[in-house]
């Protein structure tokens, strides 16, 4: 399976990159990429994983920072996942 999750929002890459090292380290996940660029994240993994505790590993670990007042903040995030597209015909 191939879950693509959108981390819109994401500048904190401290934690995003705890969430691939996490994402890597569950049971079932086969291979982890994230990107800033886009921002995503591309997990292959089998049936074993459902897509809600993926959802939640990244829930838990990415958010984004602001300044408030004179201090920063983090903000939660919330993912969303999207069809992976396939361009080949």
């Amino acid at each position: 399976m191939h879950t693509i999750v959108r981390i819109d929002g994401a500048n904190c890459s401290f934690c995003f990159n705890e969430a691939l090292d996490e994402l890597t380290r569950t049971a079932g996940v086969l291979d982890v990429h994230g990107s800033f660029f886009e921002p995503s994240i591309d997990i292959t993994h089998d049936d074993a994983v459902d897509t809600e505790t993926l959802m939640s590993i990244v829930r838990n670990r990415v958010h984004g920072i602001a300044m408030c007042a004179n201090e920063i903040r983090m903000i939660p995030l919330e993912p969303t996942t999207t069809d992976p597209v396939c361009n080949h015909t």
